[in-house]
């Protein structure tokens, strides 16, 4: 009798937790008093892992309030949901913004409360200022421009491959990667915006400039991999600037590399070291203070002696070091050491052979 009486009691405990077991959408389904996710499971197999539905109780959420919201997301009258809650979340503000551009919705589609902007189901955060932490967006004002690209009251910003961290929440699996997202200084916020958008090939203007942008980010038509991918195609307005060579520009706010300004930068001083004229150039420059690779400042260079080796390798060399790109080779391991002196010696053979062949004609 007592085992029918647990029985009973187990049976009625299963009776609470699942019935009804009403499908609500996005995996997500009701019961009397929980809300439960489906998911599928996988191993760590490099060569087989099997998928296994596997079904969890979505801690906290409120039965009576929950509801799917679209793709992967739902909400109840507290919080929004991935599967598990999303800590500090609102869903009293939560709402999704599709780009101009969107071909497919559930892709080109973000997702904005008042406390984060998420891509998908990734939370973004930008980088206003080249060497300084994360901010998150304004919420407020953020929205998607297309092609990777977005504002908000601070200035224009596009996706890189630079992530911002990581993001755990207490009831969630596993930690999420934060999307980063690069400001792109040069650029009037308020004004610029996405012309054109293909395949092969990504526009932008604004009220000073007609852009190319080097790489897009959507579904399908690539990603933008590294910071600095607007190139002036030529002026629109009465702002003035001045092409210097390998990317850089100089306009009435100061000196740039590509999209990124070089706050750093001495206007009056600054030149660019190597020019495009043998089908590549190597993005060196200089000023009175300080030497530069691209938009990053070479710390341990020194302007007054530093040379570019003008081969394809992206060698330079000031009286003290040698430089591989923006790296001094003294921070690189000892066999890398070696390798790269190695390469610098043949590299520098050529250089000097050319220069006394360009001396002779």
């Amino acid at each position: 009798m007592i085992y029918l009486s647990y029985f009973l009691i187990a049976l009625g405990v299963l009776f609470l937790l699942f019935f009804p077991f009403i499908p609500v959408g996005g995996n997500y389904y009701r019961g009397l008093l929980l809300i439960y996710h489906k998911y599928d499971w996988s191993g760590n197999s490099p060569v087989w892992s099997p998928r296994i539905p596997m079904l969890e109780i979505v801690w906290w959420a409120d039965p009576f309030t929950f509801r799917h919201f679209e793709t992967g997301y739902a909400i109840d009258g507290r919080y929004v949901y991935t599967g598990q809650r999303i800590d500090n979340s609102d869903s009293k503000t939560f709402h999704a913004i599709s780009s101009p551009d969107h071909s497919d919705k559930h892709f080109d589609r973000f997702y904005v409360d008042k406390n984060a902007v998420r891509w998908g189901e990734v939370r973004q955060v930008k980088f206003p200022r080249l060497g300084q932490p994360p901010e998150n967006f304004d919420a407020e004002t953020f929205a998607p421009l297309g092609a990777g690209f977005s504002r908000d009251k601070t200035g224009v910003y596009y996706h890189i491959n630079i992530g911002g961290g990581s993001e755990k929440n207490y009831y969630q699996r596993y930690q999420q990667n934060v999307g980063g997202n690069q400001s792109a200084d040069i650029v009037d916020a308020e004004t610029f915006r996405i012309i054109e958008f293909s395949r092969n090939r990504c526009r932008a203007a604004d009220k000073n400039f007609l852009y190319h942008a080097k790489t897009c980010c959507s579904r399908g038509v690539g990603r933008i991999e590294e910071r600095g991918t607007l190139q002036i195609i030529k002026a629109l307005g009465a702002e003035p600037f001045e092409d210097l060579g390998c990317d850089y520009y100089k306009t009435r706010r100061g000196v740039f590399y590509r999209d990124l300004q070089i706050y750093q930068a001495d206007a009056e001083t600054f030149q660019v070291l190597s020019v495009a004229e043998r089908g590549y150039c190597l993005p060196y420059a200089k000023d009175k203070n300080y030497v530069y690779y691209e938009f990053q400042l070479m710390k341990d260079a020194d302007p007054v002696s530093f040379q570019v080796v003008e081969t394809p390798f992206h060698f330079s060399f000031d009286r003290k070091s040698r430089f591989s790109r923006e790296m001094n080779f003294s921070e690189f391991s000892e066999s890398r050491e070696r390798d790269e002196n190695k390469k610098f010696e043949e590299e520098f053979k050529k250089w000097k052979e050319i220069q006394s062949e360009n001396s002779a004609k």
